[in-house]
């Protein structure tokens, strides 16, 4: 048996599960329409922001960058994606700013929305759970509220795509292709995981035949 196929094999090497969690990342997608669709952002729909700033370590951060990638050829306003403690000066009032944090305990996302806050910026979490949620339920924000139980790396499409929705709903953005895109990686997820056999070895004597 190619050892690509034994199921027990890999549980074996992978005692944390993280093939399962990747290859449900399709499954994340999905959910955080959902996700979105359930969260309440009429506080903020209708203001004309002055820019976008995307709070977030490690894999948050990479959030942030996906999402300054992805709108950049249509967003109108500025995008900045701040991995520190620190909030940039010229962030404040006006500005809607999206703390992300798996957890919702990352002290530096922690940190620069405290900052965020006090200079009245609008502002949206999205997070798990944590001292972020509480903050959301004591301050009045506006709250994006993910499944939590993954590691954060493995976790990037409920981290990525409800933030980057709620752009839309917010009007800030027009997403378009979606269903191709999905059409797509359900594809790809359904021929590449743990169920698909691998590809057989070619022998030395199967590379002479074919010349």
């Amino acid at each position: 048996m190619n050892s690509l196929d034994d199921l027990q094999k890999i549980k074996e090497l992978d005692p944390s599960g993280m093939l399962e969690t990747e290859e449900g990342f399709y499954g994340q997608l999905t959910e955080s329409k959902n996700i979105i669709s359930k969260t309440d952002l009429s506080v903020l729909k209708g203001k004309n922001f002055k820019g976008l700033a995307i709070l977030g370590m490690g894999g948050s951060g990479f959030s942030g960058d996906i999402i300054k990638a992805l709108t950049a050829d249509e967003i109108k306003i500025p995008v900045e994606v701040v991995k520190g403690y620190d909030l940039p000066a010229f962030v404040g009032k006006g500005w809607l700013v999206i703390p992300v944090s798996y957890s919702g305990n990352t002290e530096e996302t922690i940190s620069a929305t405290e900052q965020a806050a006090e200079r009245g910026a609008d502002i949206l979490i999205e997070c798990s759970g944590g001292k972020l949620e509480g903050l959301a339920q004591k301050s009045g924000h506006s709250l994006i509220k993910i499944p939590s139980g993954l590691q954060p790396r493995g976790a990037i499409g409920y981290i990525f795509y409800p933030a980057y929705l709620a752009l839309e709903v917010l009007g800030l953005i027009n997403i378009e292709k979606e269903d191709e895109a999905f059409e797509l990686i359900r594809e790809k997820a359904g021929l590449f995981n743990r169920n698909t056999p691998a590809a057989p070895a070619i022998s030395d004597y199967d590379k002479f035949l074919a010349g």
